[in-house]
């Protein structure tokens, strides 16, 4: 076997030949350990390195690595012949028997591997002949399983063409049954749309035929309910008429009786003044007056009894009985204008006296009221305002506070004037509990502020319109200044609006920062004392008479009945007449009964498409107190007047008129000297001609058309959004544009630019009585953050001014309306004076009916339906003067 390997090596026998026997089984061994170490099979190797040992022992080596020395040429161990001969011949018969060996394990190699070819074959053969065996099974095998296959894809083929055919004719009689279905429901449906649309054609023809008598129904209805109005208007103005009429013809007898007593008859006048005011209270009980004081403003005054020594001063008194015949001459609606004749006989001798006889007067001591008796009427009053505040309180206004305050500040001055310095113990003393304070419940905010609207960061120019909130449609706005309204209305008229000046290209300049700033165009104005101004003091019933106005519409004669409500007389419409107008009844002509002067007098005019109402008289009433006050009058040149209203506590207010009735100054005089000045015209820049109505221009037309950079919720505040500190705030705001001079207050009441020029507060939620002047004491309150910031600024300065304006919505005619929102705008005064005490001679006021509407709507709107202020002082008196 090693032989076979050596030859297999490559080694040739002639290089055996060459080497020594023993040698060549060393270097056997070795060379067969170096291959097995080249195989790296450990047992190969460990069989090589053992058979290398043994070699190397026989062979007489000390070591195996002496041996691997010998074989490798490193030395050969000593020589012994004899030992070499023998090992010469062992070798050489090893040599023969491994040749012997080798040629048998030669040929049982061959022989196995003959054998093993054989085997080989054989079993090659058999399984040659297994796998064409196998072969020929798989191929029949195969060949069946692919009939199979074949048949039983044929099978499925014809089960899923038989399948889809199926189904195909399923699809073929679904799709015709559907055809059929769509068929049949569109005849269904165009059977039903056919009913439908005939049924909707009925229902239409019905509809039109009930719509059709619905309105038939309602306009017969309308026009029933129309004439009924036009009738019961035609009763209630008859009515009214009537009463006025029958008022004025009992004040009339009553006033005879008067006149027939102080001319010294008095039994024959006692039993017909009984009977007049007996007639006066039942009239005056029927429409609906609690007392007689309530329907004309006063008692009726007790007849005189004359003293001896006046018979010498009453030769006159004849002239004036002819009053009493006057009115069978004149139409019947001018006698109302009589009635405050009754008002004048008990302030005649108040009113004259003081000039001739001066304030130690003793009738007017002795009928001086009780000031204990005043102090609890006004305890009463300051009551019903704290219960005000209370409600607003329990209805989750925050501003009921307000009110209570001002109920606990009127207490104690109050209490003070009664000598009880204790509040608590006043109220006590005179049986006064007052409701504890709730907590506030602040109610859910429904509208949002002015300012929160949409709009409301636009300027202030005359395109924009009013911020309203968004149920009212945006073409329904109107424009925010009120000249832009007039402007709008005298298009719509046909009127050709005033010319203008140009507007400036300059940039539009910012708002003046305080009132002396707004005044620094106006020269400078020489202010004269109104207590140094003197002129003939004359009586009440020497007033010159009210000149009204020539060359104008008179649309009606305002007579003053009470000083709370107005009744309104129509009168005959005088058109460019050029004679004066008036309802006296001979005032001023010798005693008797005063003329038609401002104190008793009102008038309807129109100047251009607008309505105008001026009425001193109820701007007289409301600043004086006739219980308590004492009035003087001085005849001045050019037929001015002036008017000085003195208050128990020594205060003085002075009016200077013109023979309009126009206010020019007016000023409060302390009982030190000091003078506050309200309203200052420099008379020399204030001319009045004979016509001076007919030629009245507004002095608004000299300005251009107002254009602010300032948005407009900057420019108008709602009282009701605001705090009491945000209201003054803004009432403290300067005008918006430079004061071009000092206009008097009936410029500013009659041009709309002019009061542009200031900002306005609006005081909507207050709720009047329908068709009427009268609020309910719980919207009282609503006044109450106006008040209080009033108050605070005039504590300030005394001689602020406050326009207050009324305005109505379009229902009803312009003439009831321009009168209702007057006497609305004097209610919201009074109030602000009884119930807050903010001094009446610091408001104005002037209604304008339907003229300035928010909204343009004919129909009831209750936006439109508002009072309006304005601080107006920088306009109409001079800056920082007080």
């Amino acid at each position: 076997m090693r032989f076979r390997n050596w030859l297999l090596t490559g080694t040739s026998l002639a290089v055996l030949a060459l080497v020594p026997g023993a040698a060549l089984a060393q270097q056997a061994e070795y060379e067969a350990l170096q291959q097995a170490q080249a195989s790296g099979d450990a047992d190969a190797i460990n069989a090589a390195q053992q058979a290398l040992t043994d070699t190397c022992i026989v062979n007489g080596y000390a070591s195996v690595q002496d041996c691997i020395a010998a074989i490798t040429g490193g030395g050969q161990p000593a020589a012994d012949p004899q030992a070499d001969a023998d090992a010469q011949a062992a070798e050489e018969a090893r040599a023969a028997e491994e040749a012997q060996a080798a040629e048998e394990a030669a040929a049982a190699a061959a022989q196995a591997e003959a054998d093993a070819k054989a085997a080989e074959d054989e079993r090659a053969a058999e399984e040659a002949a297994a796998a064409q065996a196998q072969a020929e099974a798989d191929a029949k095998a195969a060949e069946e399983a692919k009939a199979a296959e074949e048949a039983a894809a044929a099978a499925a083929q014809a089960e899923a063409d038989a399948k889809a055919a199926e189904e195909a004719k399923a699809a073929e009689e679904a799709a015709a049954a559907a055809a059929q279905a769509e068929t049949d429901a569109k005849a269904a449906e165009e059977a039903k749309t056919a009913e439908d649309a005939a049924a909707a054609a009925a229902q239409a023809e019905a509809d039109a035929k009930a719509a059709e008598d619905a309105k038939a129904a309602e306009d017969a209805a309308a026009a029933a309910a129309a004439a009924q109005a036009e009738t019961d208007a035609k009763a209630a103005e008859d009515a009214q008429a009537q009463f006025v009429a029958d008022l004025q013809a009992a004040l009339d007898q009553y006033q005879a009786a008067l006149n027939q007593a102080a001319a010294g008859d008095y039994a024959g006048a006692k039993p017909i003044a009984d009977a007049a005011a007996a007639r006066i209270q039942e009239l005056c009980t029927a429409n609906g007056y609690q007392d007689i004081k309530s329907c004309i403003g006063q008692d009726l005054p007790p007849l005189p009894e004359p003293p001896a020594e006046q018979p010498a001063e009453q030769p006159a008194e004849p002239a004036a009985e002819q009053p009493a015949e006057q009115p069978t001459e004149q139409p019947a609606a001018e006698q109302p204008a009589e009635q405050p004749a009754a008002e004048q006989p008990a302030e005649q001798p108040a009113a004259e006296q003081p000039a001739e006889a001066g304030p130690t007067d003793q009738p007017a001591d002795a009928n001086a009221p009780d000031p204990v008796a005043a102090a609890q009427d006004q305890l009463g009053v300051a009551v019903e305002l704290y219960n005000v505040g209370i409600g607003q309180l329990e209805g989750g206004d925050a501003s009921g506070q307000s009110t209570i305050d001002a109920a606990n500040k009127q207490f104690a001055d109050i209490c003070a004037t009664l000598g009880v310095a204790d509040v608590a113990q006043c109220l006590t003393q005179y049986g006064i509990t007052l409701p504890p304070v709730p907590e506030v419940q602040p109610a859910a905010e429904t509208t949002p502020p002015i300012s929160e609207l949409p709009g409301a960061q636009e300027a202030v120019t005359p395109q924009a319109v009013e911020v309203l909130p968004e149920t009212v449609a945006p073409e329904e706005a109107a424009p925010v200044l009120d000249s832009a309204k007039d402007f709008a209305t005298q298009v719509v008229e046909g009127q050709a609006p005033a010319e203008q000046p140009a507007v400036s290209e300059e940039p539009t300049a910012p708002p003046p920062t305080d009132d002396k700033s707004a005044q620094a165009d106006i020269a400078p104005v020489e202010v004269q004392s109104l207590a140094k101004m003197e002129g003939e003091k004359i009586a009440v019933d020497a007033l010159p008479v009210v000149e009204v106005p020539q060359n104008v519409t008179i649309i009606n004669n305002v007579t003053n009945v009470t000083n709370v409500t107005n009744i309104t007389n129509n009168t005959t419409n005088v058109t460019n007449n050029n004679n004066t107008v008036n309802n006296n009844g001979g005032g001023g002509q010798g005693g008797g009964k005063p003329g038609n002067n401002f104190t008793n007098s009102g008038f309807i005019f129109q100047i251009g498409v607008n309505l105008i109402i001026s009425n001193p008289a109820q701007d007289f009433d409301r600043i004086r107190d006739s219980d308590e006050d004492e009035v003087y009058y001085e005849r001045l040149p050019g037929g001015r007047v002036k008017e000085t209203i003195e208050r128990p506590n020594g205060v003085q207010i002075v009016t200077i008129r013109d023979r309009w009735g126009n206010v020019l100054k007016r000023s409060r005089i302390m009982p030190d000297g000091r003078e506050y000045i309200l309203a200052y015209q420099d008379e020399d820049d204030f001319e009045q001609d004979d016509d001076y109505f007919g030629n009245w221009r507004d002095p608004g037309d000299d300005l251009p058309p107002l254009r602010l950079t300032i948005p407009i919720r900057d420019y108008i505040l709602d009282a009701g959004d605001a705090d009491e500190e945000e209201v003054e705030l803004f009432f403290r705001e300067p005008p918006v544009e430079q004061v071009r001079k000092i206009y008097t207050i009936e410029e500013v009441k009659r041009s709309a630019r002019i009061r542009d020029s200031v900002r306005r507060v609006e005081v909507g939620g207050l709720t009047f009585d329908s068709g009427a002047a009268t609020i309910a004491r719980s919207q009282v309150g609503a006044l109450s953050k106006v008040a209080n910031a009033m108050l605070a600024i005039l504590e300030d300065n005394p001689g602020e001014t406050f326009l207050i304006e009324g305005h109505t919505d379009a229902v009803g005619g312009d003439q009831p309306n321009l009168i209702l929102s007057d006497q609305r705008a004097s209610t919201v005064a009074r109030i602000l004076t009884d119930f807050y005490d903010v001094p009446p001679e610091n408001l104005v006021t002037q209604g304008y009916g339907e003229r300035y509407l928010k909204v343009k709507t004919e129909k009831a709107e209750k936006l439109n339906r508002r009072v309006s202020i304005k601080r107006i002082t920088s306009l109409i008196t001079v800056a920082d003067r007080n």
